[in-house]
């Protein structure tokens, strides 16, 4: 058996995609060597043990990881290339404009972050490839190549993206909408409100709903990047610190300290479930 996850793997995917993010040379072959080299040894494993394959996607830790197993091999196909067109394209521009984009800002955020997601790279060419004055062309691709094969799913960061609400049959009451302006004024179902007191109704909002509850987010482009960015964690350490109230409550333990499978039925209580806007000029 092998000493690997799938879980593992997953999370071997991410790791390996923000090393290449916040490397700084440009290595793109290399780069694609490392990100595959897991998916290697998964599809080795597959071919060479097949029941030793199965039983692994059996673990409790992995079984709802299991069905996002097979679209790894696209998304690994569909990052390689929009990096190796980004860096292509970031590193021919002048180097005082890239370091004055948004983009810059956010990789110098991203630095010492022991995760990243699919979700940070969706920002990253939906939001920030504008900003180094990419063609058009290629600014689609990059957008289409993350839109159509991201898988919602970010199993690091342990959040779930949202279908924008009025696309899935869900309750008002159970959304909490919060607005980010362009001058990183905070909005709380349209009325302003502190980031102290935002937490605040946000950890009510999702004690009270629990599994139904949603929050959206919606931002201006012109917000503050960094501040988007500790605005999200505060949000998710709220929703990480009702977990580990509940564990306590349940388990008298840490949440870190329960196993996967009590983890897994506290995280259906409080899944976290988050959906991101980009404000547009009406």
């Amino acid at each position: 058996m092998s000493s690997f996850s799938a879980y593992e793997l997953e999370n071997g995917l991410w790791k390996s995609l923000r090393e290449v993010y916040l490397q700084s040379e440009l290595d793109i072959d290399q780069a694609k060597v490392d990100m595959s080299s897991f998916l290697i040894q998964l599809e080795k494993l597959k071919n060479e043990s097949p029941q030793a394959y199965l039983d692994l996607l059996k673990q409790d830790r992995v079984t709802h990881y299991s069905e996002h197993i097979d679209s790894l091999r696209n998304q690994l196909i569909s990052f390689s290339m929009a990096l190796e067109l980004f860096y292509m394209q970031a590193w021919s521009k002048d180097s005082n404009q890239v370091k004055q984009s948004k983009l810059y800002q956010l990789k110098q955020a991203l630095k010492g972050r022991t995760e990243i997601g699919p979700s940070d790279f969706q920002e990253v060419f939906r939001k920030e490839l504008n900003a180094i004055d990419c063609n058009q062309s290629f600014y689609q691709f990059a957008v289409m190549m993350v839109m159509f094969n991201l898988n919602p799913f970010n199993a690091e960061a342990d959040v779930m993206s949202a279908i924008t609400p009025q696309e899935s049959d869900v309750s008002t009451k159970d959304i909490l909408s919060i607005t980010l302006d362009h001058r990183d004024s905070l909005f709380c179902n349209g009325r302003p409100v502190s980031r102290e007191n935002l937490l605040i109704t946000a950890r009510n909002h999702l004690k009270e709903k629990e599994s139904k509850a949603i929050l959206i987010i919606l931002y201006d482009p012109e917000s503050t990047y960094s501040y988007y960015m500790a605005l999200f964690e505060d949000l998710k350490n709220v929703n990480e610190k009702l977990r580990n109230d509940m564990a306590m409550a349940l388990y008298n333990k840490s949440f870190k300290t329960l196993s996967a499978v009590e983890q897994d039925q506290i995280r259906k209580i409080y899944p976290f479930i988050v959906s991101e806007i980009e404000k547009t000029e009406d």
